[in-house]
């Protein structure tokens, strides 16, 4: 989506003359799960000649390797705009280290 001018920005909307721009940052949840997968592995596809031969595979993330991040703690978080999921982040605690991915 292209966004010329913003007119006014208000909390969390862009508001131009044509369009408003809802945008927001959730914690996902159970549900999310399939966009979450499919999400990441979109993304990965852009550094798919920048990830080294070896490290590749289709899809990049599995479903179970997604379920086992979950399991040792991975939260993930995701942005939305017009209630669309437009990207997500991991956040995992790990003693006095937080991993962002």
């Amino acid at each position: 989506m292209a966004v010329r001018t913003l007119a006014r920005h208000d909390d969390q909307r862009f508001f131009t003359n044509e369009i408003v721009i809802e945008f927001m940052i959730f914690k996902c949840e159970q549900t999310d799960f399939e966009e979450i997968y499919e999400i990441i592995n979109d993304a990965a596809s852009a550094y798919k000649e920048v990830i080294p031969a070896d490290r590749w595979h289709e899809p990049y993330m599995s479903e179970e390797e997604l379920k086992t991040q979950i399991e040792e703690g991975v939260q993930f978080w995701c942005y939305k705009e017009n209630a669309e999921m437009m990207g997500v982040m991991g956040i995992q605690y790990k003693g006095d280290v937080t991993l962002i991915r």
